[in-house]
């Protein structure tokens, strides 16, 4: 819900759930993405991470990072 309203996106911002998941290899862990993303269990896994990565939708303001630059992140 969004102002009350149901919300829902446009498409699956696939860059950003890439993003999640290359995040995720690094770090030897899962993603949560998509539908599974709920508030209740975002609440819930949080109480047991050490780190918590939020991939977000921007309409290209702020840092623009290519896959080899997250890649790069790993090393």
């Amino acid at each position: 819900m969004l102002h009350g309203k149901p919300w829902k996106v446009a498409n699956e911002l696939s860059e950003a759930q890439r993003e999640c998941f290359q995040v995720a290899d690094i770090l030897d862990t899962s993603a949560i993405v998509g539908v599974d993303a709920t508030k209740n269990r975002l609440l819930s896994e949080m109480r047991e991470a050490t780190i918590l990565h939020i991939g977000q939708f921007s309409l290209g303001m702020g840092p623009q990072f290519t896959p080899s630059q997250l890649d790069k992140l790993g090393e």
